[in-house]
């Protein structure tokens, strides 16, 4: 912004202006000490290794952790994998099995309904049968 506009701006839009600015001065201040503070880190880790060899050897072992992690993970994920298949398997026996079960319960409940219905019907015949003679037809 110009001088000209600056001095055309009112005393609320200046105080406004003020506002930002200082606030935008505290985050940045922030993000130096922030900034700072990494940087020493990363000096003080450099110091710590003292050679690229010492380097080498404490990323080694890093990676040697991580390999070791992922291969107990993969072993977790075989089992669980393992374990799954043998719990979906024996779910399937079970519900195979309560199909069965439910089929041969449907089929005796028909036979008993056949069974009835014709006990029914040849007592209906015999009632009508004997009606129809006391009737003398």
């Amino acid at each position: 912004m110009t001088n000209k506009e600056l001095r055309r701006l009112s005393r609320a839009e200046l105080i406004d202006i003020l506002f930002e600015l200082q606030t935008q001065n505290e985050n940045l201040t922030a993000e130096n000490r922030e900034l700072a503070a990494q940087l020493e880190s990363r000096q003080l880790q450099i110091t710590e290794a003292g050679s690229i060899a010492e380097a080498a050897l404490r990323l080694n072992g890093v990676f040697e952790a991580a390999q070791a992690a992922a291969d107990q993970y993969v072993r977790c994920t075989k089992d669980s994998l393992t374990i799954a298949e043998r719990t979906l398997a024996a779910a399937k026996r079970q519900a195979d099995t309560l199909v069965q079960e439910a089929t041969a319960q449907a089929q005796k409940l028909l036979a008993d309904a056949d069974a009835h219905l014709e006990s029914s019907w040849s007592q209906f015949l015999l009632d009508d049968s004997a009606q129809q003679t006391k009737n003398g037809e």
